[in-house]
């Protein structure tokens, strides 16, 4: 019965009648047999105490079980046989026993179903049919004194009536606690119904933070958000096209100072050619004045223009050292400059590469961002009319408990 109680109502309700008959029943059967062997038959009494036993044993399998399935047989059987049994001997076509018949269909109706109590109906009256077809002759019929025979009636009447009512008391309470069940479920399906509203105005208001009022997304949340996404993009977009143009600057200076390096070599090797023109005009003016002193006095002129040859080319050469010490470093600063450059282009390709990733970045937050908006309105949309269906199912019930 305790695991009976966790089906349904009916089952539980079915379980109850097949205990409450069987323990009825089986009471009837051990007075009924009692009072056959003492005063009809000892063949008849004990074939009615032996049906006792299963009948009180359908409530044992019902307990170990807890299968109607397998308790609710094992009542109507025997009580069939019983009854049966005992109109074929006792009066025949106008036995006592016929009224008992009753208890087999209310039991095998509400133990088994409907269907079942079709089926127990239609064997009790092709029993009633055939026990009054039969000629009597062929009956093991024992005669019984007539005011016994109505004693016998008389007690099978009070036992079918005792049984009946029970039933109805038992059926009827099921059924009222059932209903005070339903009534109760009802009250708190309502009150969660009231629960479900307060919900489902504290999760439109959610929406409304969240989502931003209709007609107006920008003003909640998901909308900052989206906003707050389409600044970041055009934030990195003009940054990515400030970058570009960085690159591009850092291309034309290095073509610039590369352009520099070389003209800067080029006067290097200019410098160069000057200063060994002026060892060899060095050279030169030497030779001229040792040329004019082996002359004399005719080569005196000489030897004063050979030495302003040689001071100029001394000059020159001094001059010509500086020029190409300062190229040098010039040379070496363009140098230090076209590698600054091209680290700075690199660094800035770097960064440009970093820029466009946090663009792409931004672009997938951002249609999460939508997709969350969309979700949750969605969310919402159903839950808000899951509600309303609970709503409407509870209204229904009320009408129908009403």
């Amino acid at each position: 019965m305790r695991n009976l109680g966790e089906d349904d109502g009916d089952t539980f309700v079915a379980a109850k009648l097949l205990v409450v008959f069987a323990i009825g029943t089986c009471l009837g059967a051990l007075l009924f047999g009692s009072f056959f062997y003492a005063w009809v038959s000892g063949t008849l009494g004990l074939f009615v105490l032996a049906m006792a036993v299963p009948i009180g044993g359908s409530a044992l399998v019902l307990r170990w079980t807890g299968s109607m399935a397998q308790a609710a047989p094992i009542y109507l059987l025997p009580v069939w046989l019983m009854i049966s049994g005992t109109a074929v001997v006792l009066g025949g076509p106008t036995s006592p026993a016929f009224p008992a018949y009753a208890i087999l269909i209310l039991g095998a109706t509400f133990m088994s179903g409907r269907r079942a109590g079709i089926l127990w109906t239609v064997l009790v009256i092709a029993s009633i049919v055939t026990i009054q077809s039969v000629p009597e002759r062929w009956l093991p019929m024992i005669e019984v004194e007539r005011g016994l025979m109505q004693f016998f009636a008389g007690m099978a009447l009070a036992v079918v009536l005792t049984m009946v009512c029970l039933f109805a008391l038992i059926y009827d309470s099921s059924k009222s606690a059932a209903l005070n069940e339903l009534r109760k479920a009802n009250q708190r399906i309502a009150q969660m119904v009231v629960q479900l509203e307060h919900a489902s105005e504290r999760l439109v208001n959610s929406q409304e933070r969240f989502l931003g009022s209709r007609g107006d997304g920008r003003s909640g949340l998901i909308g900052r958000m989206l906003q707050k996404a389409r600044d970041g993009q055009v934030a990195i977009e003009q940054s990515r096209v400030s970058v570009a143009g960085m690159i591009g600057q850092y291309r034309q200076i290095a073509a610039r100072v590369q352009h520099l390096f070389r003209y800067s070599q080029l006067i290097v090797d200019v410098v160069s050619t000057i200063d060994r023109i002026s060892d060899r005009l060095d050279l030169m003016a030497l030779n001229v004045g040792i040329e004019a002193a082996h002359s004399g006095e005719a080569g005196k002129q000489f030897t004063i223009l050979a030495g302003d040859m040689r001071a100029l080319a001394e000059r020159v050469l001094a001059e010509t050292q500086q020029i190409k010490s300062a190229l040098q470093n010039v040379h070496e600063q363009i140098r230090e400059v076209l590698e600054s450059s091209t680290s700075g282009q690199a660094l800035t390709e770097e960064s440009a590469a970093k820029i466009a990733a946090m663009a792409r970045t931004f672009d997938e937050i951002y249609g999460l961002v939508e997709e969350t908006e969309s979700a949750t309105g969605q969310i919402t949309e159903d839950t808000l009319t899951q509600i309303s269906a609970v709503r409407r199912l509870v209204s229904v019930a009320a009408r129908s408990d009403a």
